[in-house]
């Protein structure tokens, strides 16, 4: 009785804990047909119309509110900006990729004695390829260094807007004394300079002491700077005083300008420039003052030849040791030795005359010119006539040459036989004889006048006819023998300094307009006994191409 009813006890025991399994069971089972429910990776069943006893509504499984879904908007923006900035990185990785690398902002210039270059990284091209922006007035990338003023309309140097380049270039002639060239010879010097004394012979326009401290070189923020004292033609102003780094800031900004309008957009902030290895620390603090006063940033100083071997990559040219740069420029001539040693471009030494380039070429062909007989009767006439109607019309010289140049027709081709108009066609000749025995040129000029004929400046017009100058190979030998024996003396003396021979150097490159020349280019030859040299790149855009190729 009492085994019985303790197995009976036993048995409902163990009939409940088989109940109570069986409940977990069926609950375990449930739970699982609910994740399974839920689960992508698994084939859905159809949907029940009947909803389950226990079972949930869907909708009850999402948090709800204002607040649940701005997070929601939140997480969609925050996807929507990390795609969009994958998206960027791509395209940007594939247009590096392609060569292009945004706005432009910085350039390479060479600001020279008669001629500057501008250049910059080619547009969507790979990094070395290099453009040099041409002037559309001449369709050159040459733009002469050359200032004219028409007008003085405002007192601020900002607003001031001369003409720059080939235009002011054509004014030398007419406008002599409004028209500034060969700034650069003066930057830096003080006015007692025995350079500037010399140079100051050779300009038409008038080279005075700065007395009002506009440099703004701090050695002569005060007094002993230079000032070039400017009046427009046909103007009654009072005459403006220009020191070297204003008229080099026109310049700049005409670069600039030039450069603004090829890319489409002004963003030229900066810029990579060279100077003379020989320039002086006060030569050096001009010119960086001459791009401030343009508003461009100087970002990097290289010495010229530096520019010029880097032009021609000669820094990564195997068993290359010793360069010779032969920088023979517009106003100066800078021979210059370079070292290189594992890709890095030094300047060991430089020597150079600082008062000869190719304008005084120019120079040696016009005074030789004046200096023939049957020219310098030329010159005299036309300068008796203009004083002849100079005093009848209460007028002086200048604006007599000044009015016939903007009033007569015929002088429209061919300029006045004038001292100043000499040098130009000087220029002219020099470059003719680099591939002729001959070269010929004309201007206006008076033959068989009576002066007392001439009642005024229309009367000149008519008066005048042209007059044919030639001048021979060898009249450009001998009136430039000084200046080419002047040209070998720099190599002497560099090589001389280093205790090095000819053989000693590896590469020779020639730079500058002036070694164009192929008189030049063979005394180069026959000084370092060498047959080669790099003359590939245009000489005259070299050392802004060289400036250029280092831009990051």
């Amino acid at each position: 009785m009492c085994r019985d009813s303790l197995s009976n006890k036993k048995t409902v025991k163990s009939n409940n804990l088989n109940d109570n399994a069986s409940q977990r069971d069926q609950s375990n089972i449930h739970d699982l047909n609910k994740e399974t429910k839920h689960d992508d990776s698994t084939e859905r069943k159809p949907p029940s119309k009947k909803k389950r006893r226990g079972q949930r509504d869907r909708t009850f499984d999402q948090p709800s509110g204002p607040k649940y879904k701005k997070i929601e908007a939140d997480d969609n923006i925050t996807s929507a900006l990390f795609s969009v900035g994958v998206i960027l990185v791509i395209g940007c990785a594939y247009a590096a990729i392609k060569g292009w690398r945004g706005r432009i902002s910085v350039a390479g210039i060479d600001l020279g004695t008669t001629n500057s270059v501008i250049c910059i990284q080619a547009l969507s091209r790979s990094v070395g390829e290099i453009d040099c922006i041409s002037d559309p007035y001449s369709g050159s990338a040459l733009v002469p260094s050359v200032v004219s003023f028409e007008e003085f309309n405002t007192n601020d140097l900002n607003e001031l807007k001369p003409i720059v380049g080939r235009a002011a270039s054509e004014r030398m002639n007419a406008h002599a004394r409004s028209t500034v060239s060969l700034a650069k010879r003066f930057l830096g010097r003080s006015f007692g300079d025995e350079v500037v004394r010399d140079q100051a012979l050779e300009v038409e326009f008038e080279v005075v002491e700065d007395t009002e401290g506009i440099s703004l070189v701090e050695e002569f923020a005060e007094k002993g700077g230079i000032a070039f004292r400017i009046q427009p033609p046909h103007s009654d102003v009072e005459p403006k005083l220009f020191s070297p780094e204003m008229i080099g800031s026109f310049v700049v900004k005409h670069l600039i300008s030039l450069t603004n309008n090829f890319l489409g957009y002004e963003n030229i902030k900066s810029a990579v420039i060279a100077v003379p290895a020989k320039f002086t620390m006060l030569q050096r603090q001009a010119t960086a003052q001459a791009f401030k006063l343009a508003g461009i940033k100087v970002a990097r100083v290289l010495e010229e030849p530096v520019a010029a071997a880097l032009a021609y990559g000669l820094h990564r040219k195997p068993d290359v040791d010793h360069i010779l740069v032969y920088d023979f420029g517009g106003g100066t001539l800078d021979v210059s030795i370079l070292m290189v040693s594992e890709g890095f471009v030094d300047v060991m030494a430089s020597e150079g005359d600082d008062t000869l380039g190719g304008a005084d070429f120019d120079a040696a062909i016009a005074h030789s010119l004046m200096e023939k007989s049957e020219y310098a009767k030329i010159l005299e006439m036309l300068a008796k006539a203009e004083a002849y109607i100079s005093s009848r019309i209460s007028e002086n010289i200048a604006d007599v040459e000044e009015f016939l140049v903007e009033n007569c027709p015929k002088i429209e081709d061919l300029p006045l036989c004038s001292s100043s108009s000499f040098h130009t066609i000087g220029e002219k000749m020099k470059i003719q004889l680099s591939s002729s025995n001959v070269a010929n040129e004309g201007c206006m000029g008076l033959k068989n006048v009576d002066i007392s004929q001439i009642g005024g400046v229309d009367e000149l017009c008519q008066s005048l006819s042209p007059i044919h100058l030639s001048f021979t190979f060898d009249d450009f030998l001998k009136s430039s023998a000084r200046l080419f024996e002047r040209s070998r003396i720099p190599i002497r003396n560099v090589l001389s300094s280093m205790d090095l021979n000819p053989g000693d150097i590896d590469e020779v490159v020639m730079v500058g307009g002036t070694s164009r020349m192929p008189v030049v280019r063979e005394l180069v030859k026959d000084e370092l006994q060498v047959q080669n040299l790099n003359t590939s790149i245009d000489p005259d855009i070299t050392v802004a191409y060289g400036c250029a190729s280092v831009i990051d």
